[in-house]
């Protein structure tokens, strides 16, 4: 039925929809490289990454809080 409509142009993708992300790339490169550092260098008691850490480690460097399932999907 698309194909009959609209040939090649019906199968093209098309620009997501819904709530844009909250991070652009840059800051999740950012929030990355700090995670890497480890827990400990951040200044965390033990070497151990929770949700509610990384999103501490995201707010601190982006100046964005997250929800936990968004924490969990970056």
């Amino acid at each position: 039925m698309w194909w009959s409509r609209s040939g090649a142009q019906a199968l093209r993708r098309r620009t997501a929809t819904g709530r844009p992300p909250k991070l652009d790339d840059a800051q999740v490169e950012r929030v990355r490289a700090e995670l890497e550092r480890g827990a400990q260098a951040l200044g965390f008691e033990a070497d151990l990454w929770t949700l509610d850490r990384v999103g501490l480690v995201v707010e601190r460097v982006t100046g964005v809080s997250l929800s936990r399932a968004s924490v969990w999907r970056l």
